[in-house]
């Protein structure tokens, strides 16, 4: 038994190029989860020792073989948490860390977002009003709602805007946008008050000009399509462009709701089909020529078309994380072709995963990296699995395929399309529940009814506007595209319509997460009877993930709105109507609506716990728990004698909460601490835990703590 075993450890070290990108994000994760920043001088020289003893270990005869494989996974977990510091430390520039008010913003133009609501525009600013320039942030970020808008990226402009610090997380442990937009070196959000003024028309760089003609590719497509089509105008635009602003949200909710999501995210799909059917096309020209096809490398060239095709796709896409990926994939795909190797193969996902990660580091804790990779993944190890089993079969020649002709054709298509569809939603599906926090019930009935027009009617629709867009005959193309644009909208709003296709989970932990994923990999990426340790590795992930006790109460800063449970449902109390945290938080409890959503509640009771308002404040009664809400300091010393916990949305003298029996909360511990998340642990304690000390203190936190 163990001798078996031994045998199936040595067979795998053939595949450990595998696990390199793997143990790098292991290495990225770690340096990530740090609550405070590693000494810059120190991490670097203990890589360097580590990275010698690699090199010295292999002049070392007597270093036991066991160890080899142990020290080349430290030095690639090393190796992951040295490049995460390293970028973090690259891209660092000023972060605003207080609201500026109104101010004069001057600045070069670097991108522009057009929506229904408005345009986005990422400036590089020259002054802020009176800020010292080492302060001014590299990049900021404005919304401008109105109209009177003619600047070009390139173009130096001068408005008039509020800026704040990038926002926090709206609780303890939700996804941070002020660190992704460090990663973009954007230090300041908010918005203008004030049209853009053009100062001058600055020099085209090739980045400027390719954003330009993004924004004119878009407004190109929207106008053959007509004013009356407007979302499905937007999705085209998307799906060509990667600019999503303009979708509207409720197109965007059945796409997601539908299982389609992935539509609107260019990424392999859509490099896959674009660079695929250019390749094929144009090999198919080609071989009509008898004499091309006998004497010159035509698949070769063909190839090379592809290549330059998809090139040009990432290049006017934006190159989002998921298209990068997406075109490693595919230029990795094409350059096997050209160097008569084999294409298709997990080493390639994982040269791709390992450029992106030595890159940029950050890309690991997007989603679309991750539901990217783990979708391609999973597919080319079904793919070289059934090959495997297809190759180990014994020929028998009187086999024969009894659905020939097109019957046959058509199973097989359809067949493989819903293979694709449930073995790409088994990889994503952790993700989406991790992440998003809900599970699209009929995804493969919707892609099964979406993807053949995505594949014969919208991308083929796409290239062909994109070819013949400089001669001027692109305007077919572009209503062609719409009609299945408009087609898949109506199978979203279909599908996402009927009874139960949203299906709402309560936040996943990140331990159950981390072991699914573990278990993922290793059935995917072994190719012993080893990986079938995979499926106990996933259950037990799902076991574990289920054992995630949500808060009971989540304040925001100020106090403004205050989420708790009853039972199994939630109560809000708003005061200042801000729907995006208060949403956030819902889903992350697993729910679909408030049970309450409102300023104040009279009176309320559910399943044992109660809940009662007057013009003082509120009294909750959760878990055996009295919890006071003070809306009003003539309140505060009865609150302090009868409750538990007080909650004060007002500041609290020190001498005053020195006198509170109970456990206080007041505002300016809020605006100190930001979001708190607040559990009562089964021995009646009450356990608050902070956006402050869930995000630690780190380069992107200078901002403020959320």
């Amino acid at each position: 038994m163990l001798s078996r075993a031994s045998t199936m450890v040595r067979a795998e070290r053939a595949n450990r190029f595998l696990w390199l990108p793997v143990f790098l994000a292991v290495g990225i994760g770690l340096y990530f989860g740090l609550p405070s920043e590693p000494p810059f001088w120190t991490v670097m020289a203990g890589a360097g020792c580590l990275s010698g003893l690699g090199v010295v270990s292999g002049y070392m005869p007597s270093l036991p073989l066991q160890a080899r494989p142990l020290l080349g996974v430290a030095m690639a977990i090393a190796a992951g948490f040295v490049l995460a510091m390293v970028r973090t430390h690259i891209v660092a520039a000023p972060v605003l860390t207080a609201d500026t008010g109104f101010v004069e913003v001057e600045g070069l133009l670097l991108e522009v977002e057009e929506g229904p609501a408005g345009r986005r525009m990422v400036i590089v600013p020259s002054r802020l009003g009176d800020m010292d320039e080492e302060k001014i942030p590299a990049k900021i970020r404005l919304n401008w709602r109105g109209d009177g808008f003619d600047a070009a990226p390139g173009d130096v402009i001068s408005l008039r805007g509020n800026l704040s610090p990038p926002p926090a997380p709206v609780a303890p442990g939700a996804y941070d946008f002020a660190r992704q937009l460090y990663f973009e070196r954007i230090g300041a959000v908010g918005f203008a008050v004030s049209a853009p003024r053009v100062l001058e028309k600055g020099e085209r760089t090739m980045a400027h000009r390719i954003e330009a003609l993004r924004l004119a590719l878009g407004r190109r497509v929207t106008d053959a399509i007509g004013p009356d089509r407007p979302a499905v105008a937007a999705v085209c635009v998307a799906l060509i462009t990667g600019k999503r602003d303009a979708v509207p949200p409720e197109t965007e909710a059945a796409l997601r709701d539908a299982g389609l999501a992935h539509l609107l995210a260019i990424s392999g799909l859509h490099m896959g089909l674009a660079a695929g059917l250019l390749f094929f096309v144009i090999r198919f020209l080609l071989v009509q020529s008898e004499y091309l096809a006998l004497h010159y490398p035509v698949k070769k060239w063909a190839a090379a078309a592809a290549l330059l095709g998809a090139t040009a796709y990432l290049t006017i896409s934006g190159a989002a994380w998921s298209t990068q990926r997406a075109y490693i994939m595919a230029g990795i795909f094409f350059i096997a072709i050209l160097m008569d190797r084999r294409a298709l193969s997990l080493r390639n996902v994982a040269i791709a995963a390992t450029l992106i990660l030595v890159i940029r580091p950050e890309a690991l804790f997007q989603a679309g990296f991750q539901m990217s990779f783990a979708a391609v993944t999973v597919l080319i190890a079904a793919y070289e699995w059934w090959q495997k089993r297809e190759l180990d079969k014994p020929f028998d020649p009187l086999a024969e395929n009894k659905l020939g002709g097109p019957v046959g054709s058509v199973w097989r298509y359809t067949a493989g399309l819903a293979m694709t569809s449930i073995l790409a939603g088994w990889a994503t599906g952790p993700f989406a529940m991790f992440h998003f926090n809900r599970i699209a019930a009929y995804g493969l009935a919707g892609n099964l009814l979406a993807m053949p027009i995505m594949g014969f009617v919208i991308m083929p629709a796409a290239i062909m506007g994109l070819v013949l867009m400089p001669v001027g005959l692109d305007g077919f193309a572009w209503q062609v595209m719409a009609f299945g644009v408009g087609l898949v909208i109506d199978i979203a709003t279909m599908v996402s319509g009927w009874p139960g296709a949203l299906v709402h989970v309560a936040q996943m932990s990140s331990t159950g997460f981390l072991t699914i994923l573990a278990g993922g990999l290793v059935l995917c990426l072994m190719k012993t009877a080893l990986r079938y340790g995979g499926f106990v590795l996933v259950l037990a992930g799902f076991m574990l993930g289920g054992h995630n006790p949500q808060p009971h109460l989540v304040v925001a800063p100020e106090a403004a709105n205050i989420a708790f449970r009853m039972g199994e449902e939630i109560v809000l109390l708003n005061r200042n109507r801000e729907r995006f945290a208060a949403g956030v938080w819902l889903t992350k409890a697993g729910q679909s609506d408030y049970l309450r959503d409102a300023m104040t509640v009279p009176e309320l009771a559910r399943e044992g716990e109660s809940a009662a308002c007057d013009e003082t404040g509120c009294v909750l009664s959760i878990e055996g728990q009295r919890i006071a809400i003070s809306d009003t300091p003539l309140s505060l010393a009865e609150d302090c004698a009868m409750a538990r916990l007080v909650i004060a949305r007002y500041p609290v003298a020190p001498e005053r909460a020195d006198r509170c029996g109970a456990q206080l909360i007041e505002t300016d511990q809020l605006a100190r601490d930001g979001t708190l998340a607040i559990t009562i642990e089964r021995d009646g304690a009450i356990s608050v835990r902070t956006n402050r000390a869930a995000r630690g203190s780190r380069p992107w936190t200078a901002g403020g703590v959320g």
